[in-house]
């Protein structure tokens, strides 16, 4: 992932928030390099990191895909094809194409990352402060690895290149181990 973001889209309101979505869903916004990563791999994390045949809950947490072009939506729509044949049950899981998407408030962002806080604060200073930290393909790799994405090597092999303090690295080691 190059960078992620968290917000709100599928909805009619100019301007949602936290405290008052509207009709929005709270969504995650996805920036990715298709040499690295294609987007058939992202669909099927998609796929696996929710049961796509439950039906909606709430407005707010519905699960949706928001495609960023009709090329990506015909590829998600095979794919929930194949995910209904696997289930035997019809995906519930809506596919559009891309809405508008509002960034959540700035404390809704890296929220993981940021209850390590003095890790948190050491990246600000490496960052020279919270906007550039929140837009770094850096925040978005290490709000992953605290919550239990990748291998243990592949953190280690990051956090070498990072320039954080034996600290930091000790501590993002540690948050790594305890979720997974």
């Amino acid at each position: 992932m190059l960078r992620t973001a968290v917000g709100y889209a599928g909805g009619h309101s100019p301007n949602p928030t936290y405290h008052d979505l509207a009709d929005h869903a709270e969504a995650v916004q996805v920036e990715f390099d298709p040499q690295v990563i294609d987007f058939e791999t992202l669909l099927h994390m998609f796929w696996d990191a929710h049961d796509p045949t439950s039906a909606l809950r709430s407005s707010q947490y519905r699960a949706e895909l928001f495609c960023a072009d009709e090329g990506q939506l015909a590829i998600a729509e095979a794919s929930a094809e194949t995910i209904a044949a696997k289930y035997g049950s019809p995906v519930a899981t809506a596919l559009r194409l891309r809405v508008p998407f509002h960034l959540a408030e700035d404390y809704h962002q890296k929220w993981r990352l940021r209850r390590h806080t003095a890790l948190w604060q050491e990246l600000q200073t490496h960052y020279m402060g919270e906007q550039a930290l929140l837009g770094s393909t850096a925040a978005a790799k290490l709000n992953g690895y605290v919550s239990g994405g990748a291998s243990r090597a592949q953190v280690e092999r990051d956090l070498a290149l990072m320039g954080l303090s034996d600290e930091a690295n000790a501590g993002l080691i540690a948050a790594h181990r305890r979720k997974r």
